[in-house]
C-alpha cells in the first residue's frame, strides 16, 4: 500500500506519496514510519485500531472507506 518497493516507477512512487500524506491528514496519530512500513490494507486497519481505539470492524470500515475515496480519482468541477 505505502511500503517502499526497490524497482519502482516514480509515478507509482508519487501515487504512494500522496497516500501516505492523506492519510496522515486523516489519522494524525500515525507516523510517517508506519505508513513507509505499512504494505496493506489490513495493515493499516490494525494501526488504526490501536491507536485510535475504534473497534476492529469500525477500523476496517473506516480504512476501506478512506481508501476507496482515494482510489476514486479525480472529479470534474466543470
Amino acid at each position: 500500500m505505502f511500503a517502499y518497493q526497490a524497482g519502482e516507477t516514480p509515478a507509482s512512487s508519487d501515487r504512494k506519496k500522496r497516500l501516505r500524506e492523506s492519510a496522515r491528514r486523516q489519522w494524525a496519530f500515525l507516523t510517517p514510519l508506519d505508513l513507509t512500513m505499512t504494505d496493506t490494507e489490513a495493515k493499516l486497519a490494525v494501526l488504526v485500531h490501536i491507536r485510535s481505539g475504534v473497534s476492529d470492524a469500525q477500523s476496517v470500515a473506516d480504512v476501506r472507506q478512506w481508501l476507496a475515496k482515494e482510489t476514486a480519482g479525480p472529479v470534474n468541477s466543470a
